[in-house]
């Protein structure tokens, strides 16, 4: 998913190919010749270990309400409604983020150009520091052509986490998915303009991109374990957007050139399997829709869906929530509420999810990156 270093690529794959043209370092389309290499992480949990969801024990010295006295500035957050939970600083801003119990999972590129990886941080339920990062996996690409960490960090429900990069063409974005348990050597799959993946279950991963193994055009792929890709949902749109998997709804939208403006989809999540298992492809029509407009970023909150909306210049302006209820195979959405809204100073980064927990990436106003989890009341 986007973070701010990112910001102006990423927009190839989802807003605007005018914002690329400065990110393209006269790279070309073209993907011939590009040599990829896997390793290990260095850790002793075996390919099966999962993650690790469980939080330290601090006996009667346990804290007794995850809110804290901490605050979301510079951003602005609705304090009736939501408090902050945690407040972590990390060391840098990452690429993409995600949060899973009492662990911090981090993706961005290493002090070796074009090498990738994937780390693990506990943090400290009481005073909310990081514990040093542990590698999951990392993987390195040789390639002659410009690119970059993709924007989302998609965990499984049983412990595989996924990622991938692209190059930085503003007209054919290349690039790969890698999927891997901890401990385990990644996967790989051809997934061209890839922006952003989310789990429907351990072996079936939903990547919102414009090509998928040796299928092309916009639209969601899925990928299933031991199966080439199939494209899921075609007509979201002209450039990739976000994917959300929530405990009965799917999300899935893209930006629309004609109508300039992003739009999100809803399918119920039975809908969605049954698709999969039958091999059915779906179009945007086939949901219900459930945001229009210009966004950032999305996740989901239980079975709601959070967009971090952005003006007609793709700047920052709220953090909203979207109520959903499924009506057999219809997804009805109601008004929107802004959860976080934005400050004078720092800079947004994007959000994520743990449950029903919203997980906010930004820079505060000392330019210090930080990753705050939010509960509501």
């Amino acid at each position: 998913m986007i973070s701010p270093l990112r910001f102006a690529c990423s927009m190839s794959l989802f807003a605007a190919a005018l914002l690329l043209a400065s990110c393209s370092d006269d790279a070309k389309p073209s993907d011939a010749g590009k040599d990829v290499t896997v390793s290990e992480a260095g850790t002793d949990g075996g390919s099966d270990a999962g993650l690790d969801v469980s939080l330290p024990d601090y006996g009667p010295d346990a804290p007794t309400s995850r809110c804290s006295i901490e605050t979301l500035a510079p951003l602005k957050l609705d304090e009736g409604a939501y408090c902050v939970a945690y407040r972590l600083e990390l060391p840098a801003v990452p690429t993409a983020f995600a949060v899973r119990g009492g662990s911090v999972y981090t993706f961005g590129e290493t002090s070796t150009a074009k090498t990738f990886e994937v780390s693990e941080q506990t943090f400290d339920i009481k005073s909310g520091i990081l514990a040093s990062p542990i590698p999951f996996y990392t993987f390195a690409v040789t390639s002659s052509e410009a690119l970059f960490g993709s924007m989302f960090l998609a965990l499984s429900p049983g412990g595989k986490i996924a990622s991938g990069y692209n190059t930085s063409s503003p007209t054919n974005p290349t690039g790969k998915v890698y999927i891997a348990s901890h401990g385990g050597t990644p996967s790989e799959t051809q997934a061209d303009g890839n922006f952003d993946a989310a789990f429907v279950d351990d072996t079936t991963l939903l990547v919102n991109g414009s090509a998928a193994g040796t299928l092309s055009g916009q639209g969601v792929y899925v990928i299933v374990d031991g199966k080439a890709p199939a494209l899921l949902i075609k007509d979201i749109g002209d450039f990739s957007g976000p994917v959300v998997v929530t405990k009965d709804i799917v999300y899935a939208g893209g930006y629309f050139s004609g109508a300039n403006e992003g739009r999100m989809y809803a399918f119920t999540l039975a809908e969605i399997k049954a698709a999969i298992a039958g091999g059915t492809q779906l179009v945007a029509s086939d949901g219900d829709l459930a945001f229009s407009g210009n966004q950032l970023g999305a996740a989901g909150l239980d079975g709601d869906l959070a967009v971090a909306r952005a003006d007609s210049s793709f700047a920052f302006t709220a953090v909203s929530r979207y109520s959903a209820t499924v009506n057999g195979d219809a997804v009805s959405i109601g008004s929107a509420s802004d959860i976080i809204t934005a400050g004078s100073a720092g800079m947004f980064g994007n959000i994520e999810s743990d449950g029903a927990s919203l997980v906010v990436q930004f820079t505060d106003a000392d330019s210090k990156p930080v990753l705050a989890i939010v509960d509501k009341k």
